[in-house]
């Protein structure tokens, strides 16, 4: 499982997602690659979000789902480099993550390249159990959201999720480094979407709507549409001060993307 050289890889989609405040389209532009290798069947993504001049890249590799993988197989390495605008004095940061199983391992500003079995030095922490990490581009909400709405077992209340944190880039000290907080979702309905087909006609399905609380929303929550495969087609919420946020699904190429099953 690699982050680098996409040789053996195979563009299966592209994806891209445009920004609303208070009804007005923002500058704010994110892509993502989905590849397939031709060896193993793993996927990778490969994406960016450009905002006002600052450039966040994310390069996510998935392992195998194989029954008889190993943890550190079905590990899931994560590579974030912060660029911003040489204006903002904002320093560019680099941060990696590993997630095998419970085992969290955090290099923020380390070598530019891991694998699983010689992951990079950071440092490790055991995770609850059914815990998630969100690399930052919507395209990797939908299973996150899906995982908090069907946590299970004694006294579950959601799942713990970890995010890289970026609230404050001017806090250099901070950027990229993880949050980690119990958030919860919930199943309030379904909207029709539609999914589009390379090889036949587009078809309508319902997708699930669902109230996502935790992290820095307020009490009413997120609004997060997700589709049967796990991709994120709307997500809306209210940012104090700052108004309301609608991202939306723009444009599908490709085969049509199932996130929950990379």
């Amino acid at each position: 499982m690699r982050l680098t050289d996409p040789v053996a890889d195979t563009l299966e989609s592209t994806v891209s997602y445009e920004y609303f405040r208070d009804g007005q389209r923002e500058a704010i532009d994110e892509r993502v690659l989905v590849l397939r290798d031709d060896e193993d069947d793993s996927v990778r993504v490969l994406g960016s979000r450009v905002a006002y001049g600052t450039e966040l890249r994310v390069a996510v590799a998935y392992g195998s789902h194989e029954p008889q993988a190993s943890s550190a197989d079905r590990a899931v390495i994560v590579s974030l480099e912060w660029i911003p605008d040489v204006e903002t004095g904002v320093v560019s940061r680099h941060a990696e993550y590993v997630l095998a199983g419970r085992t969290l391992i955090v290099d923020v500003d380390g070598p530019h390249e891991s694998t699983v079995s010689d992951p990079t030095e950071g440092d490790v922490s055991t995770l609850p159990e059914g815990s998630q990490l969100f690399p930052l581009l919507r395209v990797f909400s939908g299973p996150v959201v899906m995982a908090c709405a069907t946590a299970t077992g004694p006294g579950a209340s959601g799942s713990t999720v970890v995010v890289p944190d970026v609230r404050d880039p001017s806090k250099a000290d901070r950027l990229l480094t993880p949050l980690t907080d119990v958030r919860t979702a919930k199943d309030v309905g379904t909207e029709g979407v539609v999914v589009e087909r390379a090889e036949s006609a587009d078809e309508v399905e319902q997708a699930t709507v669902f109230r996502y609380f935790g992290g820095s929303y307020s009490d009413e929550g997120a609004e997060v549409v997700v589709d049967s495969g796990g991709l994120l087609r709307r997500y809306a919420w209210d940012q104090p001060g700052a108004g309301h946020w609608d991202v939306r699904l723009a444009e599908v190429t490709g085969q049509w993307p199932r996130p929950r099953t990379w």
